[in-house]
């Protein structure tokens, strides 16, 4: 092995060593570097009072059977998970609760509870909401049991309006959002 050669393999590996130093200080200022979470009022007082309506009809259509409306329904502006630093945009919950069913919450839901929820989706679909999808979705454990799901929307392009329906048995769940809509919020990363 001739010095040139013994020279070219460590100037090799030292260019690696700092590429990896450097790639490993910009990962650890990434997970490191502040987040700023930020709201625009005027786009989110305007989502907000887009999903009214949709959200005051889905709330006065008939909930399953001994069921009912939870009293946190309704629409709801920009939220912040500061454990995920995640922001996540205007949207309407709505919530129809149940009795507790611990066989659901080990199998999933049962025929009942199918039967229920396809009711609801045909009581929304009787008023003009469209079926993308639905049915049996499977869980991995108890913190993600079985449930039904269907996502069903309105309208078209800017206008489209989704929601998504769920049950695991006891309770169901609708969540209306805006795809088109403007960001009303977001999280930027703040660089040192």
């Amino acid at each position: 092995m001739t010095v040139r050669s013994v020279v070219a393999v460590v100037v090799v590996v030292g260019v690696a060593y700092c590429a990896l130093m450097v790639g490993a200080a910009a990962a650890i200022s990434w997970v490191i570097a502040p987040r700023v979470y930020s709201v625009d009022p005027t786009v989110e007082q305007q989502v907000m009072k887009d999903l009214e309506p949709w959200s005051d009809e889905v709330m006065a259509i008939e909930g399953p059977p001994g069921t009912t409306l939870n009293l946190d329904a309704g629409v709801v502006g920009c939220l912040y998970d500061d454990s995920t630093q995640t922001a996540y945009q205007p949207n309407a919950g709505i919530y129809w609760q149940g009795p507790y069913d611990p066989l659901a919450a080990e199998n999933g839901p049962g025929r009942v509870a199918r039967s229920e929820f396809g009711l609801l989706v045909d009581r929304l679909e009787a008023l003009g909401w469209r079926v993308g999808a639905e049915g049996l979705v499977e869980g991995a454990d108890a913190l993600g049991p079985s449930r039904m799901e269907a996502v069903l929307t309105r309208g078209s392009g800017d206008d489209l309006v989704r929601l998504e329906l769920t049950t695991y048995g006891w309770e169901y769940g609708a969540v209306l959002t805006l795809p088109h809509a403007p960001q009303a919020c977001r999280v930027d990363v703040e660089w040192p």
